[in-house]
């Protein structure tokens, strides 16, 4: 064996990735045509999710070796950092056919699926998996995600269980069991499985994201809304589709029977009032319960540090809201203007904080956002106590 591969994978195993791709990189000089040292460095830079070094160095491995099972499962989870997961899926099913008998292909396949919502097929794969062999945790935890979303909720807890009790000290362990235990609604007893993820990995991003919507969770529109997105994964990608024009359709259609019958309005509107709320909520929820997290202890750590600002920026946007709300019925209409304003810059910024995108783009849309909402505001109190 090579002495800077050995080196490298120690280094890949202790967690040490930065260490693993220099000492990678540096047997290279010796062995420049070896696709499985390339495999390793792109496998490294996944755990730094750096997806376009990852996939440079999968695509070399492959076109070194088209016939290293190793390389094409490199490249399977290049694409996965890379949110392709068909690609991740393609790569990854050409490993298994190289190899058939290795369970953690089957662990990667079951991912890859479940990163495209087919949790019934990403059940499959993973018991097959387990079926090759029984001890692999990577499988045993995609089953109990996979089971938890099929809908079959008490067997996801049982299957979570298993595997915390042959991994005791696996923060990923511990974090399925929190997030089967959230889809259930149980987000307290989800709260103590993520925080004892952290304790064992305090660098664990499922258990961190885990415990921000556990703690969300203590607001039932929160928690209803993560119970119904557990309970429709389990349909296909066309039912979803229509479950959610359905529920967008709703507010519509009682309007349309409130027109008609006048009088049920008393009973249709407050539920259209609920619906409308609830679907706005799927959008600005999660920024807006972030806020909350300011004044929870553990909230407030396990918030990323530019999500914080953000966070932060939004509190000031509603305190000075509900201030100027309040001191429109003293000042006169125009401070209501400045409320309203800034309850519009407070939506608008909150769904920026949604935007999936690159980072720059979203500080933009926020800052920006933020700076004419607030710039309105104070245009609109001026004139108020000018005229006074």
């Amino acid at each position: 064996m090579n002495p800077y591969g050995s080196v490298g994978q120690f280094h890949y195993g202790q967690g040490r990735y930065i260490e693993a791709i220099q000492e990678f990189t540096r047997e290279l000089g010796n062995s420049p045509d070896d696709a499985t040292i390339y495999a390793w460095i792109a496998l490294s830079h996944t755990h730094l999710d750096n997806p376009k070094p990852a996939l440079e160095n999968a695509k070399k491995a492959v076109s070194l070796e088209p016939d290293n099972d190793f390389a094409f499962y490199s490249l399977a989870h290049s694409h996965l950092v890379a949110n392709q997961y068909k690609k991740a899926e393609e790569a990854i099913r050409k490993a298994i056919e190289i190899e058939p008998y290795f369970a953690g292909y089957f662990g990667t396949l079951a991912a890859t699926l479940g990163q495209q919502g087919h949790w019934r097929a990403a059940l499959e794969a993973a018991e097959t998996g387990l079926q090759l062999d029984p001890e692999n945790e990577n499988c045993a935890r995609i089953r109990a995600h996979a089971l938890s979303l099929a809908g079959r909720s008490k067997d996801a807890v049982v299957a979570a269980q298993e595997t915390i009790e042959e991994n005791p000290d696996s923060s990923h362990a511990h974090a399925t069991l929190g997030w089967v235990r959230l889809r259930q609604g149980d987000h307290k007893a989800a709260q103590s499985h993520f925080a004892e993820a952290l304790r064992l990995d305090p660098s664990e991003e499922l258990a961190r994201d885990g415990l921000l919507d556990s703690l969300r969770s203590r607001f039932p529109p929160y928690r209803w809304i993560i119970q119904f997105y557990a309970w429709q994964a389990q349909f296909s990608k066309g039912g979803q589709l229509v479950i959610l024009i359905a529920i967008l359709a709703i507010p519509r259609i009682l309007r349309a029977i409130g027109r008609n019958n006048p009088q049920w309005q008393p009973f249709l509107i407050p539920i259209g009032v609920c619906f409308s709320f609830l679907i706005w909520f799927t959008w600005i929820g999660e920024p807006l319960t972030n806020i909350t997290l300011l004044a929870h202890p553990l909230g407030r750590l396990a918030l990323e540090k530019h999500v914080r600002f953000e966070t932060i920026v939004m509190a000031i946007y509603l305190g000075l809201a509900l201030v100027s709300f309040g001191l429109g019925f003293l000042v006169g209409p125009g401070v209501f203007i400045a409320a309203g304003c800034l309850f519009v810059g407070l939506v608008l910024m909150a769904l920026s904080a949604k935007i999936d995108s690159t980072r720059w783009l979203r500080h933009a849309l926020f800052g920006g956002t933020a700076a004419l909402s607030g710039i309105a505001a104070i245009a609109f109190w001026l004139i108020s106590f000018i005229k006074l």
